[in-house]
């Protein structure tokens, strides 16, 4: 493993804090590719993205011409195929039942009794009610990429937003407010900064 993985410090026990690692997919990634034989690409998308019907989703993306393929990053979808994914987290068909329960179940706490992460998603806990919700931001050479995906399990409403430009996260949160109602979502500014490398 230490081959692989190269020389990296554990900053603190797994599931005691939160800090943001897009490594952490990357390792996962590998996981995969060894559990299955198949590369990452092939895996997500015979066997994951088709199964809740995400079939103009794939883990193809170019840069400068060259494919690359990090689950962390390079997933390319639309609207409504992600929509179809946060769909199945809160109303999950029986054969997807524990999958999604092992996602959305608070791993870390992040601010008590307010904000905790699942493996993969953030949980906010809000007038009685609970969101869960994601959000990505890239710069790539093709330019800036907003999106976010907030679902609320109790009331079964939600909402997909994809956005290309610098200003976009300021627009998601005022598309979140108007369309979907709720509680002002504070997780941008609450969520605290990753843990710098000592």
């Amino acid at each position: 493993m230490s081959n692989v993985f190269g020389d990296r410090k554990i900053y603190f026990e797994p599931g005691t804090k939160f800090s943001y690692s897009g490594q952490a997919f990357s390792y996962l990634q590998q996981v995969i590719e060894s559990v299955t034989t198949s590369s990452y690409q092939a895996f997500m998308e015979s066997a994951f993205l088709p199964d809740i019907g995400m079939r103009q989703s794939s883990f193809h993306f170019d840069i400068d011409g060259k494919p690359v393929v990090l689950a962390a990053a390079s997933l390319v979808s639309t609207p409504s195929d992600l929509s179809k994914l946060f769909i199945e987290l809160v109303k999950p068909r029986p054969e997807n039942r524990n999958v999604a329960k092992l996602l959305t179940e608070p791993s870390v706490e992040v601010i008590k009794d307010l904000l905790n992460w699942g493996l993969g998603v953030g949980i906010y806990g809000c007038d009685g009610d609970e969101a869960l919700w994601q959000w990505g931001s890239n710069n790539t050479p093709a330019g800036t990429y907003n999106s976010l995906a907030v679902i609320y399990r109790r009331r079964k409403t939600g909402i997909m937003l994809m956005t290309s430009g610098s200003k976009g996260q300021s627009l998601l949160k005022t598309a979140v407010k108007t369309a979907i109602g709720g509680p002002d979502f504070k997780y941008w500014e609450d969520i605290p900064a990753p843990i710098p490398p000592q």
